[in-house]
């Protein structure tokens, strides 16, 4: 049965208890890593600046395919930003046993993985074990993102 690194369990604990709670479910069937839970201001600039250049006045998406995230973390916060103490967010993705581990570029494999965690958070939701219903960047409009898992907000 695949177990989370220390380092995943680490940042998975940064996370609001209904993720904590999805991810723990998930992790018995589908091993995965925990890229990000909560992240700093800084953070959230760092990944908001690729792609993007500064001309002065404000960013320019420059580099259109290297976007990661559309919220720069002063103005516009992520959901990784503290809320209540904790992320609201989760960044997670498949883990193969074989290299390269985390595949990027394998869409069909984030396609099964982002399907089973929103079954497995539907099941939980249903079940009254979590209070908020679970969001997947998988299945925004123009942006994907794959890896991007947030509690609807109420």
């Amino acid at each position: 049965m695949p177990s989370y690194s220390n380092r995943s369990l680490s940042k998975l604990q940064t996370t609001h208890q209904d993720l904590q709670t999805i991810f723990n479910y998930v992790i018995r069937k589908r091993d995965n890593t925990i890229v990000f839970g909560v992240r700093t201001a800084k953070e959230q600039m760092d990944l908001f600046k690729k792609g993007r250049t500064f001309d002065g006045e404000k960013w320019i998406v420059s580099e259109g395919s290297k976007i990661v995230t559309y919220k720069d973390g002063i103005f516009e916060k992520s959901r990784h930003q503290l809320k209540d103490g904790v992320s609201w967010a989760v960044d997670a993705v498949p883990y193969y046993p074989n290299k390269p581990h985390i595949r990027w570029d394998y869409t069909s494999g984030f396609l099964r993985f982002g399907s089973y965690v929103l079954g497995v958070a539907d099941m939980l939701y249903a079940y009254g074990d979590i209070e908020h219903e679970l969001e997947w960047g998988g299945q925004w409009g123009d942006f994907k993102d794959y890896a991007h898992f947030q509690l609807k907000i109420k």
